[in-house]
């Protein structure tokens, strides 16, 4: 019998500018000024020029303005 991959769990996945920026219904441009205005967490540098960020570190931080905001 082959062995079979495991498949990454949902929070280990990584996710680039489009799909977070979808996530949190802004534009892309919006997302990288959130980022530089550091109220939005850095991505991971992957080789030169490809960033993404881990889908749970965006849903920590989805939940974190939720919190903020009903306070």
């Amino acid at each position: 019998m082959p062995a079979t991959e495991p498949t990454p769990s949902e929070s280990a996945l990584l996710i680039d500018a489009i799909a977070v920026a979808k996530l949190l219904s802004i534009s892309k441009r919006h997302l990288w000024r959130l980022v530089d205005a550091d109220e939005f967490p850095r991505p991971i540098a992957i080789g030169a020029k490809l960033k993404r960020w881990p889908r749970s570190v965006v849903a920590r931080w989805i939940e974190e303005q939720t919190a903020n905001a009903s306070r």
